[in-house]
C-alpha cells in the first residue's frame, strides 16, 4: 500500500523517498523505474532536512531510526490508511470491497469497469492488474474505489485499515478467519467486519456474496439497503447458466450475458459483486459485461508461467484454506483430466493450535492429486509450530499423495522423483521467495518437458 501511495503522490508533484525493510516484489522495481529513491532498511537513520511528513506501513514499529528521527523533530507521522483518510477520503463517495479472499480481484474488476465506462475514479488496489503497474491513483474524481484490508493500520493504531475508509457503498466477498496473529478467534475476526458494516450510511448500500456463510451472517445488522448476489436460489441477483471451458467462464446475470477469460465460480461471484457496485457509479450491467470481456485478471492469481503440449505451470499467492480450495477447484475445472500438483509453502497458519492444521488438508484434498510441502513461514513464533509432516500425513489419509520437503534441494529432488509430463502444477510460495520459485519453475520445465520458444529444454 505504501509503495503505491508513494507513486501516486509523486504524480501529484510531491517529492517522495523512503526505506523498506523487506521490499516485496514487484514494488521495488516499480519504485525504481519511477525515480523514487528507496534506501535499505536501517541504513542512515538520519532523516533528510527537506522532509516535512512521514507515512509508515503497517509493519513499522518504534525503534525504526527514521521514525525516531521524525518524532524527535516533531514532524507529522501518519500510518498510510490514516493519511489517506485525512487527505483524500473525506469528500469522496467511497466504494470499498472487503473480505477474507476475493477482494483484490473484485476491486480490480470494479476499477476496470469504471475505466472502460469513461468514469475513471481514484483508487487503491492491493494487487496489480496484469499489464498495469499502477495500484494507487489520487485524482479529482468524486468516486474513490478501495480494496478494504482488515489488517491493523499499525504504528500504535489497532484499527483495521478498512475502518479508515468510510464506505458509502460496501461489497463483501468472503468471511473466514485470517491473520491469526491479530485475530485469535473467529469471533474477533468477524467483529472487525461488523464494525465496518455499521459504518455504511443509510443512503449507501451493501452488496454481499450470499453463497458465503460467513458473509451471510452480516446481513441485516443495519438498515442500510443490502443486495445479495451468488448462485444460491435466494440471491437477489442470481448467477445462472454458468459454464466453464479451457478459455474461461460464461454466465448470466438477469438478462445480461457475461464472459471472462478467468477460471472458476469464484470469479463469477467476484464479477457479479463488481457489476452491482458499479451501478452505484452510474454504469449499467450491460456495460460492465462488455468491460469484463477484456479483464486480464490480477497478478499472483493463477499466473500461467510455462506451458507445453500437455503440461502447465502456474504460480499463485493463495495460502488461506478458502483461497487454496478455490484456486485448486478452478484448476480442476479447467483441467479435468490432468493430475493437479501443488508445491506449497504453508504460511501464517497460527501454529499447531491454529485452525488451519485441520482446515488445510480438506481444502487441498478436494482437487489436488500430489502435494509437495515445505516448512511453514510464520509472522510470529509458536510454542507448537505448524507441522508440515503432520499436514502431509493427514493428506495421505484423505487419499492424496503428499511429500514433506524440508529444504529447497529436497523439494527439487521430490519434483524429479514424483512429477511427470502431463501434470498441471501450481507453485504457492510467499512473495519473498521469488528466486526459489524461479528455480523450481526451471526444474519443472525440464521434468515436464516444457520447451522454450527456441524448442530447447532448461539445463
Amino acid at each position: 500500500m505504501v509503495g503505491g501511495l508513494a507513486l501516486a503522490l509523486k504524480e501529484l508533484g510531491v517529492k517522495v523517498s523512503g526505506t523498506d525493510p523487506v521490499g516485496f516484489p514487484p514494488m521495488p522495481g516499480i519504485l525504481e523505474r519511477a525515480g523514487i529513491k528507496v534506501t535499505p532498511h536501517g541504513q542512515n537513520g538520519r532523516l533528510p532536512s527537506h522532509v516535512n511528513a512521514v507515512v509508515t506501513g503497517s509493519m513499522v514499529n518504534r525503534g525504526e531510526p527514521l521514525l525516531e528521527s521524525a518524532l524527535k523533530r516533531g514532524l507529522p507521522v501518519w500510518n498510510a490508511a490514516a493519511f489517506l483518510q485525512h487527505h483524500f477520503l473525506r469528500a469522496t463517495d467511497n466504494l470499498v470491497v472487503a473480505g477474507t479472499k476475493g477482494k483484490t480481484s473484485t476491486t480490480a474488476m470494479l476499477l476496470w469497469i469504471l475505466l472502460a465506462a469513461g468514469k475513471p475514479p481514484s483508487f487503491l488496489l492491493g494487487g496489480g492488474i496484469r499489464g498495469r503497474e499502477q495500484r494507487v491513483s489520487l485524482s479529482r474524481s468524486k468516486v474513490f474505489v478501495l480494496e478494504g484490508d482488515e489488517y491493523p493500520c499499525g504504528l500504535g493504531d489497532p484499527l483495521p485499515k478498512f475502518l479508515r475508509y468510510h464506505p458509502r457503498h460496501l461489497g463483501l466477498t468472503t468471511l473466514q478467519q485470517d491473520h491469526l496473529e491479530v485475530y485469535p478467534t473467529p469471533d474477533a475476526y468477524r467483529q472487525a467486519f461488523v464494525h465496518l458494516v455499521h459504518q455504511v450510511p443509510g443512503n449507501g448500500s451493501i452488496t454481499i456474496n450470499t453463497d458465503d456463510p460467513g458473509v451471510a451472517t452480516l446481513a441485516g445488522l443495519t438498515p442500510t439497503p443490502i443486495t445479495s448476489v451468488g448462485f444460491a436460489k435466494g440471491a437477489d441477483i442470481r448467477i445462472e447458466e454458468f459454464h466453464e471451458t479451457a478459455s474461461g467462464i460464461t454466465f448470466r446475470l438477469g438478462t445480461v450475458p457475461f464472459a471472462l477469460s478467468l477460471p472458476g465460480k469464484m470469479n463469477a461471484r467476484n464479477a457479479a459483486l463488481a457489476t452491482v457496485m458499479a451501478q452505484h457509479a452510474g454504469v449499467t450491467p450491460k456495460k460492465a459485461a462488455q468491460a469484463l470481456r477484456t479483464f486480464p485478471g490480477v497478478e499472483g492469481r493463477l499466473d500461467l508461467v510455462a506451458q507445453g503440449m500437455r503440461s502447465r505451470i502456474y504460480t499463485d499467492e493463495a495460502y488461506h484454506p478458502l483461497a487454496l480450495r478455490a484456486t485448486l477447484d478452478a484448476l480442476r475445472s479447467r483441467h479435468p483430466s490432468r493430475r493437479i500438483v501443488l508445491l506449497f509453502e504453508p504460511r501464517y497458519t497460527g501454529g499447531a493450535r491454529g485452525p488451519w492444521i485441520q482446515a488445510l488438508p480438506g481444502s487441498v484434498a478436494a482437487s489436488a492429486n500430489l502435494v509437495i510441502a515445505s516448512p511453514p513461514v510464520e509472522l510470529h513464533s509458536y510454542a507448537r509450530p505448524f507441522s508440515t509432516t503432520g499436514f502431509c500425513r493427514r493428506l495421505r489419509t484423505l487419499g492424496v499423495q503428499a511429500v514433506a520437503a524440508p529444504s529447497l534441494p529436497a523439494m527439487e529432488a521430490s519434483i524429479r522423483r514424483w512429477c511427470q509430463p502431463g501434470d498441471v502444477v501450481v507453485i504457492s510460495f510467499s512473495m519473498i521467495r521469488q528466486d526459489e520459485t524461479a528455480h523450481l519453475t526451471r526444474v519443472l520445465r525440464e521434468v515436464l518437458e516444457i520447451r522454450d520458444e527456441h524448442g530447447t529444454l532448461p539445463t
